[in-house]
């Protein structure tokens, strides 16, 4: 077990820097966060393969035009709508992330892309061995993530991220289509109860603070400096790192092109 700790009230202000800036990904710099800590870890103790819980077959792949996000992005977002310096986060720059794939050479393997893996099954196994509950939905066991998947960028973009894991379960065969069609046109994403409270309590944000980002101009991470041009140059280098499983193969897929 490694624990790390960014500080609440700055990770805070780098969620609320994304609401001021009126673009979907509230929650990207978790993820991008939980990546480098996994690579400085992996780093620190000579760990050379780290596995990964990704499965596509029952997650599906967020297009890039739903979900992006760099540490450049993250750090020209915050730049421009934060207010507290950048001191724990961990932010994984461009070094930063060539280091851990070219010098340090740390693979990430994804054991859900090649086995027969049941994601309901799990689930039951989970509940009736271990009295596990579940929480409701995919990434609804973070609640800034839950905000961000059923409220904010479905109230505020139209967005309803239930598409990716619904379709991924019908061409996996886990779902009929019709059952996926019925839930994601005629039922409303899942929203824990107090979950906006919750969300405005914790940015201490008023009601009309609240209502003035959801009613901001949607706009998207082309309007803001990022990794992805530089992605695009070096293509044929991250073909070659996907292929030795160096960086994911979904991201040379999403992040080059």
């Amino acid at each position: 077990m490694y624990t790390y700790v960014v500080d609440n009230k700055e990770a805070d202000d780098i969620f609320l820097s994304f609401l001021k800036a009126g673009v979907p990904e509230v929650d990207a710099s978790t993820d991008l966060a939980l990546a480098e800590v996994m690579y400085r870890v992996a780093a620190k103790y000579k760990v050379k393969y780290v596995i990964e819980g990704h499965s596509f077959v029952t997650e599906g792949i967020s297009p890039i035009s739903n979900m992006y996000f760099d540490g450049k992005y993250i750090q020209s977002i915050h730049k421009l709508y934060g207010k507290k310096q950048m001191k724990t986060y961990p932010l994984m720059t461009f070094s930063h992330f060539m280091k851990w794939i070219l010098v340090k050479r740390i693979r990430k393997i994804r054991p859900f892309w090649y086995i027969d893996y049941s994601k309901e099954m799990a689930r039951e196994y989970l509940e009736k061995e271990f009295g596990w509950q579940y929480y409701g939905g995919h990434h609804l066991e973070n609640r800034i993530v839950a905000f961000q998947h059923c409220y904010h960028n479905y109230i505020k973009f139209g967005m309803d991220n239930r598409n990716l894991s619904l379709a991924a379960g019908v061409r996996s065969g886990i779902i009929d289509r019709n059952e996926a069609i019925n839930e994601y046109f005629y039922q409303e994403p899942y929203i824990e109860e107090g979950l906006v409270d919750y969300v405005k309590n914790r940015l201490s944000l008023s009601e009309e603070e609240f209502n003035e980002i959801m009613h901001l101009p949607n706009r998207r991470y082309t309007e803001f400096p990022t990794y992805k041009k530089r992605f695009k140059r070096l293509r044929p280098l991250f073909y070659i790192l996907a292929k030795n499983n160096l960086v994911p193969m979904s991201f040379y897929l999403k992040y080059t092109s």
